[in-house]
């Protein structure tokens, strides 16, 4: 398990692989991520994601496979779907941004057509078959409590990143308030001290007693 005290970290992939019994290409299928960027996250030198993050947490926490052979929805169906769950969700485009680990302002593209899943990122898109698995995964009539669940846990997630909690759930906003945690040590990194520096005074910076006594007659 990936501890909820803390966010997603580039090194929870191994952990997750580990987890889930996965080979390193299963998980990169898992994660909506091309090998390339996949090295570049294990190494340190790209940061997660939000949403390969969201998508690790869910994983984990609930063990839905993700294959190629299992269909993708295209986003009006997911919406569509959401909705049907809970009618708080309808006329709420914004908060579907929240799950992938977006802010509101992408939902402005997002349904601007009802097919428009594939002009998704595949990190985005592998996040929305996750949500989509686990909720056809219970009884119809425990899908509304299990959507409630991931979306607090996307909120806790990005509030561990260092976004602010009340911007996320009043507005669907995500503004930084915060950096995250450094990558292993967990401490918060002590401010930099401005260096102080002294002009060191040579002696052949140093006025002679006749330039001194001219300097002050002026």
């Amino acid at each position: 398990m990936i501890p909820t005290n803390r966010p997603v970290r580039a090194s929870d992939l191994r952990s997750a692989q580990h987890a889930l019994s996965a080979s390193r290409a299963d998980l990169q299928l898992m994660a909506g991520v091309q090998p390339i960027d996949f090295h570049r996250l294990e190494s340190g030198v790209k940061k997660l994601p939000p949403a390969v993050a969201l998508t690790l947490r869910l994983l984990v926490q609930y063990g839905e496979p993700v294959s190629p052979l299992k269909r993708m929805p295209t986003l009006g169906e997911f919406r569509a779907f959401i909705e049907r769950i809970d009618s708080d969700w309808k006329g709420e485009p914004k908060r579907f941004a929240l799950l992938f680990g977006r802010d509101r302002t992408a939902t402005h593209r997002w349904f601007l057509r009802q097919d428009a899943a594939m002009a998704l990122p595949m990190t985005l898109r592998r996040c929305m078959q996750v949500i989509w698995l686990r909720l056809h995964s219970v009884p119809a009539n425990a899908r509304k409590a299990a959507l409630h669940e991931i979306y607090e846990l996307n909120i806790r997630e990005l509030v561990l990143q260092g976004y602010d909690e009340a911007r996320l759930r009043n507005n669907f906003m995500r503004v930084r308030v915060a950096e995250s945690e450094p990558e292993e040590t967990g401490a918060t990194s002590a401010p930099r001290k401005r260096a102080v520096t002294t002009k060191k005074v040579t002696p052949s910076m140093k006025k002679s007693p006749a330039k001194q006594a001219k300097a002050s007659k002026r």
